[in-house]
């Protein structure tokens, strides 16, 4: 077995600061793929978002139905509105709310009975506990009425 010495090139120094050398068709190439200048296809007439989504057979179109194939171009576009209704929630959210007031007067009127007081402080904390689970968005995300409407 012989080994046979790999002669490189000499790369000098000058040859390495100057760029390489580009023909125009290159060049021309180069300047359109920065400029987003690329040629387009050509386009047979028929718009981008309906050229895929028929089947052609022969000189006729073929419905969905008859070439077996789901077709969205054929589909009618299904536009809904949804509605998000918190009225309801807002409005048990009031009601605690207020009700946690006539208990804070009756509390306020009620001072010489302590058996009274006992049982208004165990309600109000009861309602403050409810209030703090209640009075926030997510609940009121959950428990939300949802209405979905087809726009037309």
């Amino acid at each position: 077995m012989t080994i046979t010495p790999v002669t490189y090139p000499s790369v000098s120094a000058d040859s390495l600061s100057k760029p390489p050398a580009v023909t125009t068709d290159e060049a021309q190439k180069l300047k359109q793929k920065e400029t987003g200048e690329a040629q387009k296809p050509q386009s047979s007439g028929i718009p981008d978002h309906k050229r895929f989504d028929t089947y052609e057979k022969g000189d006729g179109k073929m419905s969905a139905s008859e070439s077996g194939i789901y077709h969205p171009s054929e589909e009618e576009p299904k536009i809904t509105q949804c509605t998000t209704n918190t009225d309801k929630v807002d409005a048990e959210i009031k009601k605690l709310k207020e009700e946690k007031k006539q208990i804070l007067q009756q509390l306020r009127k009620a001072d010489g009975d302590a058996e009274r007081q006992a049982e208004l402080e165990k309600r109000l904390a009861q309602l403050d506990a409810e209030l703090q689970v209640k009075d926030n968005d997510t609940y009121r995300k959950q428990h939300a009425t949802h209405t979905t409407q087809k726009a037309e």
